[in-house]
């Protein structure tokens, strides 16, 4: 202190260490990063540390690093790059930081070297591979996406593409069917130049008629190509064939060749419960009869088609006959019109024969109680006037028929009014998943449990009982008028016993009543029908069938199982 300091100049060295340097830390956001942090960018120390992988949005991030030069460390050198950006090393004297922002998603090779005091250089330095990750829309799945966003699109297109191509063709079919009339028009002419043919071999010598012909029959030609009309001619003596049209051959899949050497090769198309009636006409055709006939062509992969074949027979002013022709027209759609006009004709009078069917039953069904009330009422009115000590309670016993049958008709209107609204469509149908079990319960209990002669259902249960999908409405219908029947065609008890499978369930009620005659059971489902066993217990005959359409409706099926004095069991099945 305060004094001086000598030394030797030739004593002095030149620090020959190579310093070895590190990274001694990473920063994102000028935020350190340690090890462990929740981005789990760092495994280890910085300093072991090898890869680092970034996201697009870790876009600033800094290095530091040192040098473990400790002789006059204040001046170690320092230089960096990063392979990937940077060009050249950036030499930044004593600054022990290196910072990069917004860098294109890629792998980079982050490289540090140092001097020591004296310069000396550390040539190999250290290295950190970084990998920067792109953005979700640079990312390959984003592309697929995009790319099969495109082939939607385009696909789009060429659906709406193919669309329109499609309503041209419609319009073009439109204008075929336009031209229509056009044909028609060319066949009178065919007919007309026939005819004309005649006139003229009436009228000029034989050679001019022949002249005339030749002529006329090109025309035909001519006119026969360009129609959808089948058309031949042959000639008399000897019959040949002269001439087919395009139609022909495309129709009958020949050649107007094929068919001059083999005439009736064409037959094999025509199908089989028609060719006897064919060959008959061709046989007629030769001997120079006009008239004409309906046949059915059966060619190979190809629909069935109705043909109308007429024929026409051209004489010469001798009254001898020179020409044979015949058209025939493709009348498939006119066949298959009258067979819907036919069918609907035949349903019309089924419907008609059902209604006056339905009219008549019902008439008799509401006759029969009408006259219970007449008959009873007038031998009120006679008990009335009557001084006799038993007049009341006959009156009584009376006016109990009476009710008896006011209801009876009551049931009646209300089962022939379900019955119009079945057929009419208007039956208000609106299933949802409901207990059946409950159901059952609570049908039994409301309508069932209270009864005089101490009778109940027997409800019994097999299998795991589920949700089932349907109108607790209608199905407390069907099992009223079930179990009602029950009881009335029996004296003990009846069964109700529900089995539930996998996809399905059935709805079984049995009883020991006397039983339906086999005879009848087919017959049991048609309106107003009873058995021949039942008609001293009332009823209307339209139950059954009431309930069997409310089955159906939820897509199930009632079945009957009886014999006569055995017990009887009706299932209903439900999906």
């Amino acid at each position: 202190m305060n004094g001086f300091s000598t030394f030797y100049p030739d004593s002095l060295k030149d620090n020959t260490f190579i310093p070895p340097v590190y990274i001694t830390n990473f920063l994102v956001f000028n935020k350190s990063v340690s090890v462990g942090d929740r981005d789990q960018l760092l495994q280890k120390q910085i300093s072991e540390t090898h890869l680092i992988t970034l996201s697009a949005e870790q876009s600033v991030f800094t290095f530091e690093f040192s040098a473990l030069n400790y002789t006059v460390p204040e001046k170690n050198q320092y230089a960096y790059r990063l392979d990937g950006f940077d060009k050249e090393w950036n030499y930044v004297g004593t600054k022990r930081t290196a910072t990069y922002t917004n860098l294109d998603p890629g792998t980079y090779v982050f490289k540090v070297k140092a001097a020591n005091n004296d310069g000396i250089w550390n040539n190999k330095g250290t290295t950190l591979t970084v990998v920067i990750t792109p953005p979700f829309w640079l990312t390959w799945w984003f592309k697929s996406l995009l790319a099969l966003l495109l082939l939607s699109c385009l696909y789009a297109l060429y659906r709406l593409r193919v669309k329109g191509i499609q309503a041209r063709q419609l319009i073009l079919q439109n204008q075929v069917l336009a031209s229509a009339s056009e044909v028609l028009q060319q066949k009178q002419e065919l007919q007309e130049q026939a005819l004309y043919v005649q006139l003229l071999q009436s009228q000029v010598a034989e050679q001019a008629a022949q002249q005339q012909l030749q002529e006329s029959e090109q025309r035909f030609q001519e006119i026969a190509d360009n129609v959808d009309e089948i058309f031949w001619i042959h000639s008399a003596q000897p019959f040949q064939l002269l001439y087919v049209n395009p139609a022909f051959e495309r129709v009958w899949n020949t050649t107007f060749q094929q068919v001059q050497q083999k005439p009736f090769s064409f037959m094999k198309t025509v199908l089989r419960e028609d060719r006897s009636a064919f060959l008959a006409f061709v046989k007629q055709y030769k001997a120079g009869i006009e008239g004409q006939l309906y046949f059915r062509l059966q060619a190979k992969d190809e629909p069935l088609r109705w043909f109308l074949i007429r024929t026409f027979i051209v004489h010469n002013e001798a009254g001898e006959i020179v020409r044979h022709i015949g058209i025939a027209n493709d009348v498939t759609s006119q066949k298959e019109k009258e067979f819907v006009l036919q069918q609907a004709l035949k349903r019309e009078k089924e419907l008609n024969q059902l209604k006056s069917q339905f009219v008549s039953t019902a008439s008799h069904e509401f006759r029969t109680p009408l006259t219970t009330i007449q008959s009873s009422a007038e031998l009120i009115k006679l008990y009335l006037n009557s001084p006799s000590a038993g007049a009341r309670g006959a009156i009584d016993k009376h006016m109990a028929v009476i009710e008896q049958q006011i209801d009876h008709f009551g049931s009646l209107l209300t089962d022939i009014l379900t019955i119009g609204k079945i057929e009419a469509g208007k039956v208000q149908f609106a299933p949802h998943w409901t207990d059946l079990v409950s159901i059952c319960e609570e049908t039994v209990a409301t309508h069932f449990s209270q009864r005089s002669d101490n009778r109940s259902v027997q409800l019994s249960i097999t299998g795991s009982p589920c949700l089932v999908y349907l109108d607790a409405k209608l199905i407390n219908h069907v099992l009223i008028n079930l179990l009602s029947n029950a009881f009335k065609f029996s004296e003990k008890s009846p069964g109700l016993r529900l089995t539930f499978f996998a996809k399905s369930c059935i709805l079984q009620i049995t009883d020991e009543g006397i039983g339906i005659p086999a005879g009848e059971l087919s017959n049991l489902f048609q309106p107003f029908f009873r058995a021949s066993n039942t008609n001293e217990a009332p009823g209307t005959g339209l139950g059954l069938v009431i309930a069997r359409q409310f089955v159906e409706l939820h897509g199930g099926q009632l079945e009957l199982i009886s014999e006569e004095k055995k017990e009887p069991s009706v299932r209903s099945h439900y999906q």
